[in-house]
């Protein structure tokens, strides 16, 4: 990514469990174009993403980049708890303070499409898509 100072979107799926892991949300962050990026797309994420830090430090405070996390479907109930923990906060806040991301993934459906309508919303009120 160092290489790529202008990328404005990323689209990765994770075809090795051994692609993400627990450093690379601190590791993007690192990455000095990171928060200028307009798309951030990761497919068939495993556990090994640290969905706590990168929700406290970037999502929380995110209003520019759209963030789509399709997860791996053999995440483990722990994981789904984090998950589901996240996103029930993030639907608490009801809030135009920053985007929501889209989270899809063997989680709770009603909050799957909640977060997703959220997102939606985001968009048409305050991006004014």
């Amino acid at each position: 990514m160092k290489r790529l100072p202008l990328i404005e979107s990323i689209i990765f799926h994770q075809s090795n469990t051994s692609d993400i892991t627990t450093t690379t949300v601190k590791e993007l962050f690192e990455f000095p174009n990171f928060y200028k990026m307009r798309k951030f797309c990761l497919l068939d994420v495993s556990e090994n993403f640290d969905i706590e830090t990168f929700y406290h430090l970037f999502l929380k405070k995110n209003k520019t980049m759209y963030v789509y996390l399709k997860l791996n479907d053999n995440i483990s109930e722990k994981y789904k708890q984090k998950l589901e923990t996240i996103m029930n906060q993030i639907l608490e806040l009801k809030s135009n303070e920053f985007w929501p991301p889209i989270i899809y993934g063997p989680l709770n459906y009603k909050m799957e499409s909640a977060l997703h309508s959220a997102n939606f919303k985001y968009c048409k009120n305050v991006l004014k898509y």
